[in-house]
This record gives structure tokens, sequence and C-alpha cells, in this order.
């Protein structure tokens, strides 16, 4: 009996005191960061903390910092969520919460069916209020953001966005998020297995199918993307060049480019194909087999015969046409500085001149000379359509608001300008899509959602007018 006692004794020791006393800190590790991916920072450096205590290596060390400016940076968040995504906003975001999930229910429709994959789990999305704290979730530098204009990232098991808040001219944030879920669904139909250049190919051509509905209708070719692939036909980016990231490359101009280059090589395969590649990386082929079993050539032939599509491609040219600006909020970041060449600028500011002495025909003399300098460019055509509706002209107000519309698609203010021009006219449906189009830009301007907010009152839509309401209370107070 004694030594039945004695042997049931050393066995709770060994398999209970013992482990308790030898526990291994890597379990601990591997739980703080398995709760990291799952986006509970709290529990995460609470484990991590504990390896750390135990075995205080660097990697894990530099990977608590991480996790605790990540808690740290999304601790005031507020959580929303539905059947499909959980999204994270800080308090003074809230407002994006109203229209977050008309665009990531609609991505998840449609790229999932172009791309054949449907997430089992709920994605998180996470809205950073300041760049400071972007960089530091993101794990981009400030450098990145300022070359690349990059204010959306999908690591770390999320999807991770900058407010348009914080940009002086704000950016098509919706966009934003279908471009990082496009990224979400690639790395896991391939387990990521993908080349960077496809990576963000797909999901540049996939970013605006939220708002056609259609695989087969991208927005991708703007005017802007026309005017950089037919300028720099001879200076296209090798598609090695652009690993590890786009944000990596030199200049701004550099990563339009190569967005340029390699969404326009996603249109050329067609999504049925592209279907097909991710499916065989995903099957653990390299991507020139993927390539091979797909479309029957290597990437470097592909890559060959794309660069001449482009280079014999004739590409309509919008001169003036300018190229998304995503300066960070700043007293030093000015619209003309931003949009317009020193030649037309200066015509501008003389015309602005006369225009704030009273000297009315003298003005629209000068913003003409700028005009004809650069045609498209949406500063000055804003400033025109302002005197011509003024003059009562209305329907050539309109006629130059539509010009700098379609030659630059996501420049806000001429999707406001619009609207009013509809709004003061009385013409509550016309204002509505305009304002809605602002409103995908920079979400944040009061004035839009009270006039969106009446619009809908004339028509009879009572819910969307009381959630106009609610936005406008949610910016103002």
């Amino acid at each position: 009996m004694k030594k039945l006692i004695l042997n049931l004794f050393i066995f709770l020791y060994v398999s209970i005191a013992v482990p308790f006393i030898y526990a291994d800190p890597s379990s601990d590790w591997h739980t703080g960061v398995n709760y990291f991916y799952a986006q509970d920072y709290e529990k995460s450096v609470k484990y991590i903390q504990k390896a750390v205590d135990s075995d205080p290596k660097e990697e894990w060390k530099s990977f608590l910092e991480f996790a605790i400016a990540t808690r740290d940076a999304t601790k005031d968040f507020l959580k929303f969520e539905n059947d499909k995504f959980v999204l994270r906003l800080h308090p003074d975001d809230k407002i994006l919460n109203y229209y977050a999930f008309e665009s990531l229910n609609s991505a998840y429709e449609i790229l999932g069916n172009a791309l054949g994959c449907f997430p089992e789990r709920k994605v998180t999305v996470e809205v950073y209020p300041t760049p400071e704290s972007f960089n530091v979730a993101s794990s981009l530098s400030k450098r990145d953001m300022e070359t690349s204009g990059a204010v959306g990232i999908c690591k770390f098991n999320k999807i991770m966005m900058l407010s348009p808040r914080c940009l002086a001219f704000g950016f098509r944030w919706m966009d934003t998020f279908t471009h990082e879920y496009a990224h979400y669904l690639v790395a896991e139909k391939t387990k990521n297995n993908c080349p960077l250049w496809l990576h963000e190919g797909i999901a540049r051509y996939c970013d605006t199918l939220w708002r056609t509905g259609s695989p087969e209708k991208s927005l991708y070719l703007t005017p802007q993307y026309k005017n950089l692939l037919s300028s720099n036909k001879n200076k296209l980016i090798p598609f090695l060049k652009m690993e590890p990231s786009l944000v990596k490359l030199d200049t701004s101009e550099e990563v339009s480019l190569a967005f340029a280059e390699v969404s326009t090589a996603v249109d050329r395969l067609g999504m049925g194909n592209i279907k097909s590649i991710l499916s065989n990386l995903g099957d653990g082929s390299d991507i020139d087999e993927a390539f091979q079993k797909a479309v029957g050539e290597t990437v470097n032939d592909f890559e060959v015969e794309n660069s001449s599509y482009i280079a014999w491609a004739e590409f309509e040219a919008t001169p003036g046409a300018v190229l998304d600006s995503t300066k960070l909020k700043s007293p030093d970041v000015d619209e003309l500085n931003e949009f317009v060449p020193l030649a037309a600028a200066n015509y501008i500011k003389l015309g602005d001149r006369f225009l704030k002495n009273g000297y009315l025909p003298a003005a629209v003399e000068e913003y003409k000379k700028a005009e004809i300098a650069e045609p498209n460019n949406p500063v000055i055509l804003n400033k025109l359509s302002k005197i011509l509706f003024s003059q009562n002209q209305f329907g050539e107000a309109v006629k130059k608001l539509k010009k700098a519309i379609d030659a630059n698609p996501n420049y806000a203010p001429s999707y406001t300008n619009l609207g009013d021009l509809y709004f003061y006219t009385g013409r509550y449906s016309d204002a509505v899509p305009c304002y809605e189009q602002s409103n995908q830009i920079n979400p944040f301007n009061p004035a839009i959602h009270k006039n969106l907010a009446e619009c809908y009152e004339q028509l009879k839509s009572e819910k969307n007018a009381e959630r106009e309401y609610s936005v406008v209370r949610d910016i103002i107070f």
C-alpha cells in the first residue's frame, strides 16, 4: 500500500509539478503570437511577456515591444461586425462604420467568386487614427508612406488602413478596403505562395470591382495610368524589381507606374486564368509551373509580351490629368503646388488676385490661359466652373466639372462642387451620386452629409436621411 501511494505521489509530481517547474517558454511565446494574429493584443502581450521573462531572446523582446505598441494604439478602438468582417475604429473615425460594410460585403461576394476564395472566419479590418499609430501597427516606415503613398496594408492576418482624415485630399478609402481584401484572399488561396507583382496586380485590378459589380469591369485604367504607360514605354519597371514591395521603389511616380503595369498584366491574363494560376500556386506549384499549367508559357515570356503590348498600345493621352496625392495633412500642403505645374499656377494666382479685387473678366481670362496650358487639370476646371455658375451659365459649369471628373476620377472637390450645383438647383436625384462619390474620398466633410440628408428627404428616403443626419452629429460633436 505504501509503495502504491509512493508511486502515485511520484506520478503526480512528474505530471504536474515537474512540467510547472520546467515549463517551456516557447509554449508561451507561440500562444502569445497566436493571440496577436487573432487580434487579442492584451493576451498576446501577457503570454509573450511570460516567455521573455523566462528566456529574453532578442527576437521575442522585439516582438513584445511591437505587441505592446499595437495594443496601446488600438486600446480605444470601437468594434463593429457582421457575419463576415470585424471592423475596429477609433472613436474619431466612427462614421466610417456607416459605409464600410457596403464595400466590404460587395468585395466578399465579387472577389470571392472571381478568385475562388471565401474565408471561413471573420476578417478583421482596423483603421488607424494617426500616421504614427499606422506606422507602428503596420510596420511601414514614414519613408514608405511618403514615397509610395501606402495608406493600407494586409499583414498579420488582418487588414490595416490609415484614416482618410489624415490625408490632405482624402483617398478612395472604400477601394483601399477592397484592395487589401484582395491581398488577403490571394495570400489565403495560395498559402502565401504568390510573387509580389501578381499580388499587387490582382489587388489593383480588383479594388474597384465592388463599385462595378463585375470582375470584367475594373476601373483600374484611369487617365493617369494611361498617361504613365504612354510616356514610360521604354522605362517600364521589371517585375523582379518590384520585390519585396512596391513601397521600396524610389519615387511615387515609379510606384504608380508599377501599379499600371501589373494591373494591365492582370487584365490581359483575364480573371479566369488568374483564378487557375492562384489554384496552382495553392497546390504548391512555383510561379512558372503555375503559369505553364494555366496559360502555357513562363512568367518571363509573359512579361516580355506584356511590355511589348504596352510599348505598341496607343493609350489616349489626357493632358493636365493629375496623379492622385496621398500627402498627409499639413499646413505646408497646398493644392496649387500639389496639382498644378508652375506655369499654369502663375496664371491661377494672378486670376485669384483679379477675382479677389472684383475684376471678374480679367480673372476669367487668366483662368482660361491656365486651361489652355493644362486642359484637364481639376483645380483649373473647378475654378472656371464656379465663375460660370455665378454668371448663371449652369450648363457650361456642369460641363467643366464633368470634364474634371472624367480626367481625374479620384479628385473629391469636383464631385462635391457638381453635387452642389445640382443641389442648389433642386436636382436632388442628380446630386446624390455626386455626394456619394465625394464621400468615398473624403467622408469627413459635414456639409456633404447635411446636403445628402436633405436630398434623401426630398426623395422620400427617410432611412438614408436619418443616417446622414447621424453622421453630421458624429462629425460635429
